[in-house]
């Protein structure tokens, strides 16, 4: 919505003046107005300090900006600007960090005209610079008046090592406040790097219940490695040290929780919080909004579930900027339902996101709302696999035209006694598409039951079969809506497409035709800052690499050294084409032993755009994880570590890396989004940076780089369906009119599935199934007469569709029964005798009962079956075609044709002439 005059998309300000980040929202139900807050460096004195903007009543238009005067102090720079608003008489109350030269402090200050004037601010903590005192965050419990209102503040408070929260209090509006307290009864650890995300932190957000007066705080409280959990501590009256209570699905087993929100639906009461959880997968950045709510004051919690429809990757659109995620989310429960806003990221960034910018648009704010009547079930969906249905090429791809039997993982991952764990029962899941072209066969699958921590997948594969029309290369998005008796969920997936049937090498380097230590024609050693320490080749066997690589070692100054590949032009290759990226890594550098993620020197990568520069299009260097499709390091997705923020100029800061210990080479694998990259310029560059504390534990340090391919690919098929051949066949020819016949189609290969339509001429007879290569359809629909039978085979996910050829069924009709039924057994006579084209056969039968009906030659040798199965009594005809049992004709000669019925033969001699 824009916020700004005129319809402008930025906040106002005045000349020169500049209004920054950490905002704050908040409703003033008063003056029916929203209030935001955030940073502003004013242009009278160009100290940074906070500032207010006020809404219309309808929230489109904004004025301002309002000063908090006593936040612009001489030598002091405000941050992390909260406020809240009292919502019976409008005040507000806000609340920043100060930072000093060698302090830091938590300040507050209220105003009660709309942010016009403000009282003194007032000092709630004052810590040593190198100390953590920041975020904090003010709620009022509305009173009778100001004077009587109850407020507290919370903030991140500790060293460089540990945390806790603390809280103060006021009694009186605001006006003055208690000493802090520490009201976790136990320090933790310092928080570990995120996979994907800037500047992490351990932000405390609060919420007060207005009618019972419980102060509701989460905050991620961390391990001895500093992977997070989500800590609860809540409290009615004065502030004070507690146990903390941990919310997550599985505390000390899921990876990073972190950025957490809170919020009390007033109306109901129903306490919800939300934060981030790298959780679904065990490497990378795959990232999930996770939601959970309490209704008896928080003793219990619901089973964690997604409020957004899908994970997204952290890292996607991040660069050199902080941060990318923001520092914190928000919520608000009201009437019912909880509204969120959190960041997210795109499912496909293209490199050319943002021009003439030089940063990408991903990250961007999401918004959900959910009603307290929905029950979303708390299951995951795990790494989704699939087989391709056919022989016929079979590579791991899925083409146009061909099958895929898909196995969907769903994972029950609540096990925390604090969530309600529990075993969802009736588990069914249904597999469906929006992307033309897609048709699913078993799209309903059964899971039965899945208990805490146990994953389970569909019993029968899903079957996604891709049109011979469907683009390769195309995306195909999935839903698998999941339900149980326990509640439901729904969650997407995205299916790349197409075989790597054609590429361009754009860059091929494996070291080997240069003397150490000279680099290959176009690659170069470039110093990003600090010492020059370039890039070399060398083959010296390390990390296990054989022959000669690109090498950088380990040292304890301070630098950011590159290893500049050539500069190529992505060629078009299609539409979908896409751009790989392959070499080998061996690495053996600094981390932090007490920490999962974090390092301290380390590797990445980023892809240069040179294309055009001109001062309007400048050049940019854009993260390799900033829009990657897939990463992937050895056994693992993506990068390993995380590099910390840093105050030093020569250290590549706060950077998703390669860093620790590889062992071996690993193979490193990446697939990009061609369409951004078509007809760029494009550069590799591998970042390289240390800082000055140390070097790896042991053996040789430093980074080594080999076996370089980037390509340009173009997605097509190697998928061809396999032709198929049909005969038909009936077990009775001739048969009488009015008795079911089983008429035979065989389909070749004997591995087709699918069906068979049976033909009368035009007409339809039916259609069977076709099983192990075989379909019977069981007619007595045919009339006294020649027939021409064809069968169509219907083709299926791996065979073609086929036609037979004519197969010439004969039906003959019963003669009747005479005034007098048949006293005896009797071939009655043959005719025409000799015969030329056919010949019909009258016998009699005296009592019902099997017949068999036989041509047999001179040398007694059975020429043809005529007839095998019961009969009742009375006078029939059978005609023969003259054809022996593999339709070849009878050549002229003399025949016998044989009666076997009620245990007695009768035989009859005839000719046939030419």
């Amino acid at each position: 919505m824009p916020v700004g005059p005129n319809g402008s998309s930025t906040l106002p300000t005045v000349t020169n003046g500049s209004v920054f980040g950490d905002p704050d929202v908040k409703f003033d139900p008063t003056r029916n107005v929203f209030f935001y807050s955030s940073i502003y460096v004013r242009p009278s004195d160009g100290r940074e300090g906070v500032c207010v903007h006020v809404s219309n009543t309808a929230g489109t238009s904004w004025t301002g900006p309002r000063e908090v005067t006593p936040s612009f102090i001489t030598g002091q720079s405000g941050d992390k600007p909260f406020m809240d608003v009292y919502p019976n008489t409008g005040r507000i109350l806000v609340t920043w960090t100060s930072f000093a030269t060698t302090s830091s402090k938590i300040l507050s200050a209220f105003s009660d005209d709309g942010g016009v004037t403000w009282s003194s601010a007032v000092q709630l903590v004052s810590a040593p610079i190198t100390s953590m005192v920041q975020a904090s965050e003010p709620r009022f419990l509305p009173g009778a008046s100001n004077a009587t209102s109850t407020a507290y503040v919370v903030w991140s408070n500790g060293t460089s090592t540990t945390r806790n929260i603390a809280m103060v209090r006021s009694v009186d509006g605001g006006s003055t406040w208690s000493s802090a307290v520490n009201i976790d009864g136990s320090s933790f650890t310092a928080e570990d790097q995120i996979l994907g995300v800037d500047r992490v932190n351990s932000s405390p957000s609060m919420a007060i219940d207005y009618s019972t007066g419980r102060v509701y705080v989460v905050y991620q409280a961390n391990n001895s490695q500093g992977e997070g959990d989500v800590a609860l501590r809540t409290l009615i009256g004065a502030p004070a040290a507690g146990t903390r209570v941990l919310i997550d699905s599985n505390p000390g087993a899921d990876r990073a929780q972190f950025l957490t929100a809170v919020a009390v639906d007033q109306s109901t009461h129903r306490v919800h919080v939300m934060w981030y959880d790298q959780d679904p997968k065990s490497s990378w950045d795959l990232t999930e909004l996770m939601h959970t709510y309490s209704t008896d004051g928080g003793t219990t919690w619901s089973r964690p579930a997604p409020l957004f429809d899908r994970p997204f990757r952290a890292g996607v659109g991040n660069d050199t900027g902080q941060p990318n995620l923001g520092d914190y989310n928000q919520c608000v429960a009201t009437n019912g339902v909880l509204q969120s806003l959190a960041g997210n990221t795109n499912e496909i960034t293209e490199f050319s996101e943002g021009l003439p910018a030089k940063s990408l648009l991903s990250p961007d704010p999401y918004f959900d709302a959910l009603a307290e009547s929905q029950n979303v079930a708390s299951l995951r969906v795990g790494a989704v696999s699939f087989t391709e249905g056919c022989a016929s090429g079979v590579n791991g791809f899925l083409d146009p035209g061909e099958t895929g039997w898909f196995t969907f993982p769903l994972e029950n991952y609540v096990n925390n006694a604090k969530d309600s764990p529990t075993t969802y029962t009736n588990v069914a899941a249904t597999l469906s598409s929006s992307t033309p072209g897609v048709a699913i066969s078993g799209a309903t699958q059964s899971y039965g039951s899945i208990a805490p921590l146990a994953t389970v997948s569909n019993g029968t594969p899903f079957r996604v079969q891709l049109s011979t029309g469907f683009t390769a290369g195309d995306y195909v998005h999935l839903s698998l809506t999941v339900n149980s008796d326990q509640g439901s969920i729904q969650r997407s997936y995205l299916l790349a497409t197409g075989s790597p049937v054609s590429s361009t090498t754009l860059i091929s380097e494996n070291f080997e035709s240069v003397a150490v230590p000279a680099l290959p024609a176009g690659w170069s050693a470039q110093v990003g800052a600090g010492t020059s320490d370039p890039w070399v080749t060398s083959q010296s066997g390390f990390g296990g690499l054989s022959g000669k690589y690109a090498f950088h070692g380990e040292g304890t100054s301070s630098e950011w050294m590159r290893l500049w590949s050539p500069v190529v032009t992505v060629p078009s290759l299609g539409p979908d084409a896409y751009v790989t990226l392959d070499f080998d890594l061996a690495y053996n550098t600094e981390i932090d032993a007490t920490k999962l993620i974090q390092a301290f020197d380390g590797l990445t990568l980023r892809i240069t755009d040179v294309t055009g520069v001109t001062p309007a299009t400048a050049l940019r260097s854009v993260l390799a994880e900033a829009f990657a499709e897939r990463i992937t390091t050895g056994t693992f997705d993506g990068f390993p570590k995380h590099l910390p923020r840093s105050n030093d100029a020569n250290y590549f800061e706060d950077m998703s890396v390669w860093a620790g210990t590889s062992g071996t080479p690993l193979h490193v694998s990446m697939k990009f989004p061609g369409a951004g990259m078509v007809g760029r310029d494009v550069q590799l560059r591998f970042e390289y940076t240390q800082d000055a504390s140390a070097v790896c534990a042991s053996g040789t340090c430093g980074v080594a780089i080999d076996n370089v391919v980037l390509k340009a690919v173009s997605p097509g098929t190697q998928f061809v369906a396999t032709s198929t051949s049909t005969s038909v066949t009936s077990d009775h020819n001739p048969w009488p009119a009015g008795r079911p016949l089983n008429l035979t189609a065989t389909v070749t290969p004997s591995t087709t599935s699918g069906s068979v339509e049976f033909f009368d001429g035009a007409n339809s007879l039916g259609t069977a199934p076709v099983v192990s290569g075989s379909a019977t359809l069981t007619t007595s629909a045919l009339t006294e007469g020649t027939h021409d039978v064809t069968g169509s085979y219907s083709g299926d996910a791996c065979d073609l569709a086929s036609t037979s050829g004519i197969y010439s069924q004969v039906i003959s009709s019963p003669v009747g029964v005479a005034s007098a039924m048949p006293l005896a057994y009797a071939i009655e006579r043959v005719v025409p005798n000799p015969a030329t084209r056919k010949a019909a056969v009258t016998f009699a039968l005296p009592r019902e009962g099997h017949v068999a009906l036989d041509i047999y030659d001179l040398h007694g040798r059975l020429v043809h079956r005529l007839a095998s199965s019961p009969f009742a009594a009375g006078e029939y005809t059978v005609v023969w075609d003259l054809a022996d049992d593999d339709g070849k004709a009878a050549g002229a000669g003399v025949y016998f044709v044989r009666l076997s019925a009620g245990g007695l033969s009768r035989t009859a001699r005839f000719a046939i002439v030419p």
